[in-house]
């Protein structure tokens, strides 16, 4: 499990907030070093949690379709084109040698 609590921060004395600019008391956010004002560190820790998110519906789905590739390998497309691919060539390479047997036989 992710933890959501990414965005700690601790109080600094006045600095500048990054967001605002303007000379308020701030907070760094532990996470990426910025200080903020309380109103935009909460902006900044509501980014963040979107950011996560939509990084674990990613990880969810990209879990899926691995699991569905592993239970049916033959449905990726990519699989299906290499089979495709593979099937094509041996009947070439079938092709082939047929048509050198012919060629060869009245020699024979």
């Amino acid at each position: 499990m992710v933890n959501k609590k990414m965005a700690t921060a601790t109080e600094t004395s006045r600095n500048y907030c990054f967001i605002c600019e303007k000379e308020k008391s701030t907070y760094t956010c532990n996470g990426c070093s910025k200080r903020f004002c309380k109103q935009h560190l909460k902006d900044h820790e509501n980014e963040l949690e979107l950011e996560l998110d939509q990084i674990e519906n990613e990880r969810n789905i990209f879990r899926q379709t691995l699991s569905e590739q592993v239970e049916q390998p033959n449905k990726h497309d990519l699989i299906q084109q290499i089979n495709q691919w593979e099937q094509h060539s041996i009947n070439n390479s079938t092709n082939c040698r047929r048509k050198q047997t012919i060629d060869i036989e009245p020699y024979e």
